[in-house]
């Protein structure tokens, strides 16, 4: 059984050439947190929030001043993209550091109903944690995970991969469409929830590599006879 890392690295583009492409606006307004308060019920993504953990920002380069700023950021977008009646699929690490008050307290503050996958730094991951979780949106079907290493790697051909863990490393971004995994860390996806009808809606099989949500993709293009 080919490993999930083997499974990154090993993936052939199928006879394809590469070009930098668009993806359409209205997809990428959804993206980035463009909500309409009569929308119907939606499921978002997130992982990796890392709330009160203030060396996270000098690790993984995030754009905050200060853990407070972070904390207030990430909590505003967090409940500007978010509606009580919304679900939001959590990958995992929602606080950690000495100075964390704990995941119980920051749930309180969070908009939606949460599915809590559990982290290697949730200590206290709420009652109901789950290992992984399924989904099918917009005629996909994507498995959900923590940790990339620990998602199977027979879960069949239409099947995509949304994990955190690795934040901005770049050789797990946003989107990678070769090993058909998309990266839900909150530092690619400039630390709001994303709507996974959303990125349902994305020609997945055309991207090759998308770094973070704020940098072009480069797409995959048939070759000219």
């Amino acid at each position: 059984m080919t490993s999930n890392a083997a499974r990154l690295r090993s993936r052939e583009n199928g006879g394809l050439s590469v070009h930098n492409g668009a993806v359409d606006q209205e997809v990428l307004k959804l993206l980035k947190g463009r909500i309409r308060r009569d929308d119907p019920p939606r499921v978002l993504v997130i992982s990796d929030t890392h709330f009160d953990h203030e060396s996270r920002i000098h690790r993984y380069r995030r754009p905050f001043g200060s853990v407070a700023e972070m904390n207030r950021a990430m909590l505003g977008r967090w409940n500007a993209a978010v509606r009580e009646e919304d679900t939001v699929c959590f990958g995992g690490d929602l606080v950690a550091g000495q100075a964390s008050r704990g995941s119980a307290y920051w749930l309180e503050r969070l908009n939606g109903n949460i599915i809590f996958i559990e982290g290697n730094k949730d200590k206290d991951a709420p009652e109901g944690a789950k290992g992984f979780h399924t989904v099918k949106v917009g005629g996909r079907e994507f498995y959900m995970v923590h940790d990339p290493a620990h998602a199977p790697a027979d879960l069949g051909e239409g099947v995509w991969i949304i994990y955190g863990h690795k934040h901005n490393l770049s050789h797990f971004p946003f989107v990678n469409g070769r090993a058909r995994m998309i990266n839900m860390s909150a530092d690619v996806i400039g630390f709001r929830p994303v709507p996974l009808d959303a990125i349902a809606a994305l020609p997945l099989e055309r991207i090759m590599v998308w770094p973070t949500i704020n940098d072009k993709p480069e797409m995959f293009e048939a070759r000219r006879r």
